[in-house]
């Protein structure tokens, strides 16, 4: 599992975790050149984006090494979410703070839909493909549902499923799909602590649990995340017990910290969430 790489994107220094043992070891690794990985879909495909020329965008199948590249650049650029939901067609739902942009990327983008936050949420924090859909929520616990129609229909494009009741504070909160469950992720301060909650979209309300579930090469029923601290120097991997609520620091060396708008690798990913 890939934790993080070296600041300068010329060295393939990479630090790695071996989920089995639990060993930390850095190494120099080769590196899929000329792309940036941008985000994934649910079914596994990877979307990249060139980082020459007109920074064209591709889907990679991991499994076959079969590159697709779309034949125009969707509005996306670095610093924004992007979603890939699985619908027929595939729509990229392209998320800013304030605003998002839902497009076909297969239809040479003769295709576009506009949509805000506002006044549904107070802003886009963090969003996630699941069954075919993306979702968006907000540090007051708001979570949304992002409907892409192609046809002209009068239904939302942002329906509310949960409306939120949390005060507003400066820690995320996340949204994540564990194993087809739609989980909710909340750092209750920025010396560890979390809550977290399945979300159940058909009652519209959200349950606290204290079982993620056991998953292969880790251990279950935690969650790691990358210490937020304000001096990097001092951060470090961690894990939060959801049966105690403890919290345990597994490697204490200062690794790049993890912000929800820029694009991340599916192992970064994998260590903010359970």
């Amino acid at each position: 599992m890939l934790l993080s790489h070296a600041l300068n994107c010329d060295s393939g220094r990479c630090l790695l975790l071996h989920a089995d043992t639990g060993r930390f070891l850095w190494m120099n690794v080769l590196r899929l050149r000329g792309y940036v990985y941008i985000t994934s879909t649910e079914d596994g495909l990877l979307v990249l984006q060139e980082t020459f020329g007109l920074n064209m965008m591709a889907v990679l199948n991991p499994f076959t090494g079969h590159l697709v590249r779309f034949s125009k650049k969707p509005p996306y650029c670095l610093g924004a979410q992007l979603v890939a939901a699985c619908s027929s067609p595939m729509l990229f739902y392209i998320f800013y703070p304030f605003h998002g942009i839902c497009v076909d990327p297969t239809s040479d983008l003769d295709w576009m839909l506009e949509f805000s936050a506002y006044p549904d949420l107070d802003g886009f924090g963090s969003v996630v493909a699941f069954q075919g859909r993306a979702y968006a929520v907000d540090d007051k616990g708001t979570v949304v549902v992002v409907k892409g129609q192609r046809q002209d229909d009068e239904s939302e494009t942002i329906s509310t499923v949960i409306a939120g009741s949390w005060e507003e504070e400066i820690l995320p909160t996340f949204l994540v799909d564990n194993a087809g469950e739609l989980l909710l992720v909340r750092f209750l301060s920025s010396h560890g602590g979390l809550q977290v909650f399945r979300v159940d979209i058909e009652n519209r309300i959200l349950k606290a649990i204290k079982y993620t579930g056991n998953l292969p090469a880790i251990e279950g029923n935690c969650v790691y995340y990358v210490d937020r601290v304000p001096r990097p120097q001092n951060g470090g991997i961690c894990m939060h017990r959801l049966v105690d609520g403890s919290d345990e620091k597994l490697f204490f060396e200062p690794v790049e910290r993890l912000t929800r708008f820029l694009p991340l690798s599916l192992a970064q990913v994998l260590v903010g969430y359970p």
